[in-house]
């Protein structure tokens, strides 16, 4: 498919790499292997990150294929199917977050996977304020200590409720699963981006008597 390394994070995939194939006349991606490389994913690695490793791999991996090119093509190897996985294109509804369906840990995979490009979004609702569009631009799974997860129990149990901890200076939303997200970067509405601390002071501290929510 055309997001292979989209779809490698998204899918949680612990290894990837690049294929040298033969063309073949009557099918896309169908051809004989001539060379691979495999590379590990980092816990933590986002789609631009592997990008740029993958892209050195695929210039390894053709001036090999060039230097041994006969020896390759009488070694090649017929693709497996059953071992193929699809990656199709990537649209801008793949990047919406459902914070009631997916846990912390899923939240994290789409945006290592699409944060560095469509980005990943949701709706921010205030009580008795208008919605309006919100791009996290940075994310990972939330750590409290036991004090603040006891603090916060309810918030924690009600998905998309989102929370500024004065312990960590971050902005929380709670998740699926009794899980949640530690957030650092903002873009709402289109205009600048804001930082955790200017995020809460704009829609969160100056309404604390009104819950927030990641719809």
């Amino acid at each position: 498919g055309t997001a292979p390394i989209q779809h490698a994070l998204l899918n949680g995939e612990r290894v990837t790499g690049v294929s040298v194939i033969e063309l073949d006349p009557l099918r896309f991606d169908a051809g004989r292997i001539l060379l691979q490389i495999s590379r590990n994913i980092g816990e933590d690695q986002t789609h631009n990150e592997l990008k740029e490793e993958l892209a050195k791999d695929a210039a390894e991996a053709t001036l090999r294929t060039l230097h041994s090119y006969d020896d390759l093509v009488k070694n090649s190897l017929q693709q497996n199917e059953e071992h193929s996985s699809k990656a199709p294109k990537i649209t801008k509804e793949d990047g919406y977050i459902d914070f009631s369906e997916s846990s912390a840990e899923e939240i994290y995979k789409k945006w290592k996977g699409l944060g560095d490009t469509i980005g990943v979004s949701c709706d921010l609702e205030v009580d008795g304020m208008p919605r309006k569009g919100l791009k996290i631009l940075k994310l990972k799974p939330g750590t409290l200590s036991k004090s603040e997860i006891e603090k916060n129990a309810a918030k924690i149990a009600d998905a998309g409720r989102v929370w500024f901890c004065d312990e960590r200076k971050s902005v929380f939303a709670a998740a699926a699963n009794q899980s949640f997200v530690e957030c650092s970067l903002f873009l709402v509405d289109g205009r600048c981006p804001s930082s955790a601390f200017d995020f809460a002071h704009g829609y969160l501290l100056k309404n604390t008597d009104r819950a927030a929510h990641f719809r």
